[in-house]
C-alpha cells in the first residue's frame, strides 16, 4: 500500500480526468482530523515536489483540478493514518456524503420518499467529476443500479471503495442505515490514448 500511489500514470497537471476542488477540500479536512502534524506532516510525506506544490495551493470548490493528485494524496493519507487504502477510501466516501447532506443536498436527500431516489441521485456526479457517464437506475422495489462508464482503470483501487462508502453514507442520511452497497462488476470498455477505460456497476439495496 505504501508504494501503490507511486505507480500512478501521470504527474499533476497532465491528466485528462478532472475533479472539483470540493473533493480536495474534503481530503485536506481529513488530513487535519487524522494526521498528527496536520497539513505540514502530510506535505512532507508526499513523494514528489510536484505533489507537494500541488497541495500547497488553495482549492476553489467550483473549479476543476487534475484527478491524479487526489488519488495519490488519498494513498499517502491512508498510509499516514495507518489504514488500508480500501478502508480509508470507504471512510473518505462517507465523509463526502456527510458533507453533501449537511450542505447543498440536504433538501434533495432528506424528508422525502425513496420512490424517486434514482432520479434525485443522478445530479450528484457532476458535483465532483468532469469525466465518465454516470446514471442511477431502478432495479427493483428497493434496489438501485449505479452505472459509471468511461472511468480510468488506474483509479479503481481507490474509487470503488470510495463510491461504496459514498452511497452507504447517502442511504444512512435518508433513513436507510441498514442498506448495503456492493460491487457488481467492472469491465474494460475502450481506451483513452493508451489508458484502459472501465464500466463500474454498483448495486444499492435499500433497507430501513
Amino acid at each position: 500500500m505504501r508504494t501503490w500511489y507511486l505507480d500512478l500514470p501521470s504527474p499533476p497537471g497532465e491528466g485528462s480526468f478532472r475533479v472539483k476542488g470540493i473533493a480536495y477540500r474534503g481530503l485536506t479536512h481529513l488530513v487535519t482530523c487524522r494526521v498528527e502534524g496536520g497539513l505540514a506532516a502530510f506535505a512532507a510525506a508526499l513523494p514528489t515536489p510536484a505533489l507537494q506544490g500541488f497541495f500547497g495551493q488553495p482549492f476553489l470548490a467550483s473549479s476543476f483540478y487534475d484527478m491524479f493528485p487526489l488519488v495519490a494524496g488519498s494513498g499517502v493519507l491512508a498510509s499516514l493514518a495507518r489504514s488500508q487504502l480500501d478502508t480509508f477510501a470507504h471512510q473518505q466516501g462517507r465523509a463526502q456524503a456527510s458533507y453533501d447532506v449537511e450542505h447543498q443536498y440536504r433538501a434533495l436527500l432528506q424528508g422525502r420518499s425513496t420512490d424517486d431516489v434514482h432520479s434525485r441521485l443522478r445530479p450528484l456526479a457532476g458535483r465532483y467529476y468532469d469525466f465518465g457517464e454516470w446514471d442511477v437506475e431502478r432495479a427493483g422495489l428497493n434496489r438501485l443500479r449505479v452505472v459509471e462508464r468511461a472511468l480510468p482503470i488506474w483509479i479503481m483501487p481507490w474509487f470503488v471503495p470510495m463510491q461504496i462508502g459514498y452511497f452507504s453514507g447517502l442511504m444512512a442520511a435518508m433513513g436507510k442505515p441498514g442498506s448495503t452497497v456492493t460491487l457488481q462488476s467492472f469491465r474494460r470498455e475502450g481506451l483513452a490514448g493508451s489508458m484502459s477505460l472501465v464500466v463500474l456497476e454498483l448495486e444499492v439495496v435499500m433497507r430501513d
